[in-house]
């Protein structure tokens, strides 16, 4: 049976195909990646999905990690990719609430700074310590990976 999830839809029979173009339809924010030491069917074939998913009205990140040969320098829409993958990340703010529970979370502006107000129930109180700061994931729907023969690749 061939079939996969997509959040609470499974596709089933559906050609290899059918389903590319049912995930692309989809989701909007897209990564599209290629292999390292790219060649030139790896960086035309990321430039051309790219413009493609890019008049479908999608918000597209192409990044290619290694330096494109000079040999292919001349081809349109190269300045449109990127080195590394940036920005698209939450920063994720981390209260330990196991030993005092949250009463009430809200936020303000002020000072052109985002103030997150984490107020601990009647008599508890919060630390320095009880606080990490982070980056979450990227917030990417869709990552396409293209002219990868394998995992290695």
């Amino acid at each position: 049976m061939n079939g996969f999830r997509i959040g609470s839809t499974i596709l089933m029979e559906l050609s290899p195909k059918q389903q590319v173009t049912e995930l692309i339809r989809k989701f909007n924010r897209v990564l599209v990646v290629t292999h390292a030491r790219p060649d030139g069917d790896a960086i035309g074939s990321l430039l051309a999905v790219q413009m493609v998913l890019q008049r479908l009205g999608k918000d597209v990140t192409a990044v290619v990690r290694d330096p494109i040969p000079d040999m292919y320098k001349f081809l349109p829409g190269l300045d449109g990719i990127k080195k590394d993958v940036t920005g698209g990340r939450d920063l994720v703010i981390s209260v330990d609430t196991s030993k005092t529970p949250v009463d009430k979370l809200k936020y303000n502006t002020r000072d052109n700074k985002l103030n997150v107000v984490v107020s601990p129930k009647e008599g508890g109180q919060y630390e320095e310590s009880d606080v990490s700061i982070g980056s979450g994931s990227f917030n990417f729907d869709l990552i396409i990976v293209l002219d990868a023969p394998d995992l290695e690749r």
